[in-house]
């Protein structure tokens, strides 16, 4: 945030302002206008926090809105409660220190790994998990299917947390190949549908 001034009909008027880079590149300035002129930028910034994030909240919902449709799966309400989420998400994210930020991503990972994994059938337990993706170890008396699987799962969150990753077709095949790494040379599209 920082503090502009304009003149308008010869008087001067000061403001705090904050630049928005939108994902197309554009940038829009929220401005607030400043009643108290001797106010420090420090005291002004946490009186005025929750009016530039909500304005942020609205900068990213419409700019969604403009790009994204809207329909039966995701309506105009929830577009704007994910865009409000990921502006939250990055607010948090900052007040993070990188060991913080780091611990955060790896609980995360191993909780969405456990979780996804047993969906499959894969018998490691949370614990396990974390011994496989941190201590890069084995688990005895486990599959080395379910272990390659967990490693596995590591390397494609990471490379998505890194912003390696886009949704095209070519990143998605990619994604499958670093998922089979080690487990299985079959790769592609499957042939047959899944039965339960």
């Amino acid at each position: 945030m920082y503090i502009t001034s304009k003149k308008i009909k010869g008087r001067k008027y000061r403001y705090i302002a904050k630049s928005i880079r939108l994902p197309d590149g554009k940038v829009k300035t929220i401005q607030k206008l400043i009643k108290d002129r001797e106010k420090p930028l420090a005291e002004l910034e946490e009186e005025f926090q929750d009016y530039f994030i909500r304005q942020e909240k609205r900068l990213y919902s419409d700019y969604a809105l403009s790009v994204y449709e809207t329909d039966s799966v995701i309506n105009q309400e929830q577009m704007r409660e994910v865009e409000s989420m990921k502006v939250d998400y990055r607010y948090i994210t900052k007040r993070l220190t990188k060991s913080q930020l780091k611990d955060l991503f790896d609980r995360f990972t191993a909780n969405f790994t456990y979780e996804s994994n047993a969906i499959e059938g894969n018998s490691l337990t949370l614990k396990d998990v974390s011994i496989v993706m941190f201590d890069n170890a084995t688990v005895e008396g486990k599959d080395l299917r379910e272990i390659y699987e967990t490693r596995n799962s590591r390397k494609v969150i990471d490379l998505m947390l890194k912003k390696k990753f886009d949704i095209t077709h070519n990143d998605i095949k990619k994604v499958h190949k670093l998922l089979m790494q080690d487990i299985d040379t079959t790769l592609g599209y499957k042939k047959l549908p899944n039965y339960l």
